[in-house]
């Protein structure tokens, strides 16, 4: 990759995605003799907008609020840890990025950094109705996330498989590109699949994410489409718009998209069901090995280094081994081996072929689980009578000096002659209970709040309070 070009996420910050130039060979004229050659055309041309119609409804917009430092005002993606964020004013910032709709039922996909932080999440879709996300569950080393919406009869999008794309397909991007498709209406662009299994190590650190095994397209994507689908010309989804490679800040042609594999629908699945992540660790450096003589393919990843008393430590691996293959699965290179080590199931023997020198040996491994930090909680916010109510994280918890042993929800907003200002309750108080019930989660408070009608009991900071009617 040519060390003067840059590469970005695809939502609305200053991050950008994918490009497409799509080239038709036609003769150098035109005319009336040639029939057929406008009839071939018109129907390509006829395809692409069916697809649109077709799969169009399956894209929404999404719109998300994350509260940033007027100190640190850039880039909403980086892990801030500064005392002097939390003790700064701090303002709302609103992003923009697509989704698709997998499930009819208000299950839709993204990508995690489109949604990193947000206070408040709102899905468009194309008939322009709106809905606030209810639920959000996200996996920062994939960055896939799955949003819930309180809708039905939506029209879901068939998932592909990488198994069946190829180089020199057709790709079709949908999404929200620089926030114009807020309406709900996806905009299209078209080109093909330019690669498979391409990596982005200079993404791979940020938030401890892992780009690897990446679709290359030309469809032009640009900020915004982030989280959007990439459909092939069947309308399937073969991959989510994540990254653009550019020079020049929008789209160059050269962008990529998490594959939708066997192991990214695991991935999938998992999320949907609120199920965490996990992911094998062995703990070595690794490298690609040098080609073979005459052109030929190197199989393998060659260790560069070991974490102490890592698994690889245990299973006696030394720096210099070649390992060709790993739980049955031949090894192609680096990129492939942490692929099938981040997908192998943890705490059983592994068995591992590994060549030192002229020797072919063998042994096993048990791998340890991957640590990609803790698992934060979502910071949506619940709005209710004039006040917004949401996780105490570790964030909120430095905001409002709340004690380490102190857990539940916390009040965030107390909306300025508000019903709740006017029953005297404030920003910084722990919602204890609703009606007699006690409230700890979420979902403990949209169920309270689906039974609470007229003047509701609220007790919270150890006060009692009582919320008049809204009716």
């Amino acid at each position: 990759m040519n060390r003067c070009a840059r590469t970005f996420h695809c939502s609305l910050r200053p991050v950008t995605v994918l490009g497409l130039v799509l080239v038709l060979s036609l003769p150098g004229r035109l005319n009336a003799d040639e029939p057929d050659l406008f009839a071939q055309l018109e129907q390509i041309q006829n395809a692409f907008e069916a697809l649109g119609d077709r799969f169009g409804p399956s894209v929404v917009a999404v719109r998300s609020e994350r509260r940033l430092s007027t100190v640190h005002g850039g880039n909403p993606f980086e892990d801030v840890k500064d005392e002097d964020f939390y003790k700064s004013k701090n303002h709302l910032v609103k992003a923009a990025g697509s989704g698709v709709i997998i499930r009819a039922n208000g299950v839709i996909l993204t990508n995690e950094h489109v949604i990193q932080g947000a206070e408040s999440v709102t899905i468009v879709l194309h008939d322009g109705r709106e809905f606030d996300a209810v639920d959000m569950h996200t996996d920062s080393r994939s960055d896939l996330a799955v949003i819930t919406i309180d809708a039905t009869g939506l029209s879901p999008a068939k998932l592909g498989d990488l198994s069946r794309v190829r180089r020199g397909h057709w790709a079709v991007a949908m999404g929200n590109p620089y926030g114009f498709s807020k309406d709900g209406h996806a905009a299209m662009s078209y080109g093909i699949v330019s690669a498979i299994g391409r990596e982005l190590r200079e993404l791979d650190e940020t938030q401890r994410r892992y780009y690897g095994n990446l679709i290359q397209t030309d469809a032009k994507i640009n900020p915004g489409n982030s989280g959007g689908p990439l459909f092939n010309i069947q309308g399937e989804v073969i991959g989510i718009n994540t990254a653009i490679t550019t020079r020049s800040g929008s789209s160059d042609g050269v962008g990529f998209a998490v594959p939708i594999s066997s192991r990214t629908r695991a991935i999938i699945d998992k999320l949907a069901a609120g199920k965490s992540i996990e992911y094998g660790f062995l703990g070595i450096r690794i490298r690609d090995r040098e080609r073979l003589g005459n052109g030929g393919k190197a199989w393998g990843a060659v260790v560069d280094g070991l974490e102490p008393e890592s698994p690889a430590v245990a299973a006696k691996l030394r720096s210099g081994d070649v390992i060709v293959e790993f739980d049955g699965t031949p090894i192609e290179n680096a990129d492939h081996l942490v692929r099938v080590v981040g997908g192998t199931a943890i705490g059983q023997p592994i068995p591992i072929t590994y060549s030192r020198g002229s020797a072919t040996l063998t042994g096993e491994v048990n791998l340890a689980r991957r640590e990609i930090g803790p698992r934060e909680p979502s910071r949506l916010l619940v709005a209710w009578r004039g006040m917004k109510i949401g996780h105490l994280d570790e964030a909120r918890r430095r905001q409002f000096d709340i004690d380490k042993d102190v857990t539940g929800l916390i009040i965030t907003h107390v909306e300025e002659n508000s019903i709740a200002a006017q029953a005297g309750l404030e920003p910084g108080q722990i919602l204890e209970e609703i009606d007699m019930q006690r409230i700890a989660t979420l979902d403990d408070l949209r169920q309270a709040l689906g039974r609470a009608e007229g003047k509701a009991n609220v007790r919270a900071g150890g006060r009692e309070a009582s919320l008049a009617s809204t009716d």
